[in-house]
């Protein structure tokens, strides 16, 4: 299977320039298999040259808007969603492919630092929305500008007949909001977070898959 891993960039400072080239060659260097490596950069221009294919936005219109580009333009089979501010671990992405040896598996993850994990030989259930990898070519949906578009994408997957599985041998490790702290006020992003649950919840409310609960109520699974 080919694999896309696209990775959306806004820098604010020169740190999460620092941690961009960091997470850029975690990835490359931690996997012996080889991917397809699709920037997507909105402001600055410093990350052209590390990509495989480049998408620049001079000016932000939305998250989904400009990843739902980026998978346009991506040739994978496997669609991987990463962040500047995840820093992956050794075998990360064979990780990550071993969940879709499981014949239901849509959405694939790992273990993470930030949810307090404990690293494991076991394939689970599992969301995590900072680093998921998914099949069939789903794209999101942009009525979510942001949040809860990745909790949309795995809810369309269950109700499409597939599940959500995490990898728990490899941990990985996440700063958590390194870039949305910096676009938005603590406000901001309280009011930003609310308005999209209730949008999630009118979108799903008639679903019977408990995992509806998990995303709504905020479980760690």
């Amino acid at each position: 299977m080919k694999v896309s891993v696209i990775l959306p960039i806004m820098i604010f400072n020169t740190r999460q320039e620092i941690f961009t080239q960091c997470c850029i060659k975690l990835m490359r260097d931690l996997t012996n298999i080889p991917f397809e490596l699709v920037i997507v950069e909105t402001g600055s221009m410093k990350f052209k040259h590390y990509a495989d294919i480049y998408l620049h936005f001079s000016e932000p219109s939305s998250y989904t808007k400009e990843f739902n580009q980026a998978i346009d333009q991506a040739l994978g089979d496997i669609i991987v969603q990463i962040a500047n501010d995840i820093f992956v671990s050794q075998n990360w992405l064979e990780a990550l492919l071993k969940c879709f040896e499981i014949k239901d598996c849509g959405v694939a993850t790992l273990a993470s630092s930030d949810l307090k994990l404990k690293s494991k030989d076991a394939i689970m259930e599992g969301i995590y929305g900072p680093l998921m990898a998914w099949k069939y070519r789903f794209k999101f949906d942009e009525d979510f500008e942001d949040i809860f578009s990745d909790s949309d994408l795995v809810m369309r997957m269950y109700e499409a007949g597939y599940r959500s599985l995490r990898n728990w041998k490899v941990m990985i490790d996440h700063l958590n909001q390194e870039t949305y702290s910096q676009k938005y006020t603590e406000e901001e992003r309280a009011n930003r977070f609310s308005q999209a649950r209730e949008m999630f919840i009118e979108k799903h409310k008639f679903s019977t898959h408990l995992v509806y609960r998990a995303l709504t109520e905020g479980w760690i699974v």
